[in-house]
């Protein structure tokens, strides 16, 4: 298997021990000493190293052993993964069998169904597309709030009022959407997920948060998953999707979130540390431009697009249409009408049938 030499670079950026990255990467601690080395030589951050074409990389850690893939049929693994990427039923027994079909010339052979697959392995890894493969396009959007807030600050008193920040985003693409909230609680976490879906313009098959308040109920004795809170779930029921929230103790269904957030805190949250917002309007819109960077920004996975451009290829379409109405957050409260059959709400009057005077009644308030 070829050693992913960007991931331990990067891991090694972000302050990880030599321990943990051998224990997440599976890599040898001499593939970690010559990352290392290559880092010190180069001076590279996160950023330049997220950019690396496969070209670069492979020349900055070249592979010096005997080359004999002249002697085989060139495998297809670039079309394959774009076939993957679009959704469509790819298996690799399949395409070896149509790849051992192919025409060798003179002296070529083709590669048994194990190299096969073990050079695709290969093929993923070098060229970071894990992400891709792993996601079917519009199957996810993972969501969870920033862990570091921002501020709104009255012009007049100088007073500050924290911006708590939610984050969106799709495994499959990576395409990202952030936005400020004056708190965390149901109406902010509801409309923050409705604003996501209006941006991205679709409706996955499901919704994953990590267990917030907002999302699950308190864990009761004996059960042993939460369950969705039934708020959530109306919500879910309106857009005709589903949630699943994040298990706990399985860090990896939370890991493209907590990557997600870790941008949007870099890229949005300290790059507009040094200016000041007045209003919630003004700190989304600048919030807004951020993300519409973040997603627009080339070199993304390696690669010569940007998360935008792989959402518009490979998962745009892979979404469920917007309802034909939007979403609005609302309460209920119990009402009883009078014998006038009208029912008073915040003070004013409304009309209810005439059968329900006397009645207790449910009232919905937007």
């Amino acid at each position: 298997m070829v050693t992913n030499y960007r991931l331990i670079m990067l891991a090694l950026v972000q302050g990880r021990s030599w321990s943990q990255i051998t224990s997440d990467l599976g890599c040898s601690r001499s593939s970690i000493d010559k990352a290392s080395r290559v880092l010190r030589s180069t001076g590279m951050d996160e950023d330049t190293i997220t950019a690396l074409s496969p070209q670069e990389l492979s020349e900055l850690f070249p592979d010096n052993r005997r080359r004999d893939s002249d002697a085989f049929v060139e495998p297809d693994f670039a079309g394959i993964a774009a076939r993957r990427r679009r959704g469509e039923r790819v298996t690799l027994k399949v395409e070896h069998h149509k790849y051992t079909r192919r025409q060798a010339t003179s002296g070529q052979q083709h590669y048994s169904y194990r190299q096969f697959c073990a050079l695709f392995e290969n093929y993923v890894d070098v060229n970071d597309l894990t992400a891709l493969l792993t996601h079917a396009p519009g199957e996810e959007l993972c969501v969870d709030w920033s862990g570091e807030t921002m501020a709104v600050v009255d012009p007049l008193t100088g007073v500050s009022v924290q911006a708590y920040v939610f984050v969106a985003s799709l495994p499959h693409s990576g395409l990202i959407h952030a936005s400020a909230w004056p708190d965390m609680r149901m109406r902010s976490w509801l409309c923050a997920h409705r604003d996501a879906l209006d941006y991205i313009g679709g409706v996955p098959v499901r919704i994953v948060p990590d267990n917030a308040s907002t999302a699950t109920n308190q864990i009761t004795r004996g059960a042993t998953v939460r369950e969705v809170n039934e708020r959530y779930q109306q919500f879910a029921e309106f857009y005709g999707c589903g949630i699943t929230p994040a298990r706990p103790g399985k860090p990896r269904d939370k890991a493209h979130v907590e990557k997600a957030v870790d941008i949007v805190q870099t890229w949005v949250a300290e790059a507009l540390s040094g200016q000041e917002f007045s209003t919630f309007d003004a700190l989304n819109a600048a919030i807004a431009a951020q993300v519409d960077w973040i997603n627009d920004r080339e070199g993304f996975r390696g690669r010569n697009a940007s998360r935008r451009q792989l959402f518009v290829e490979s998962e745009a379409e892979a979404l469920r249409p917007l309802p034909q109405q939007r979403w609005s957050y609302s309460t209920w409260r119990k009402a009883k009408a009078g014998v006038n059959y009208h029912v008073q709400v915040e003070k004013h009057f409304y009309s209810v049938p005439w059968s329900f005077a006397g009645k207790s009644v449910d009232v919905q308030i937007f």
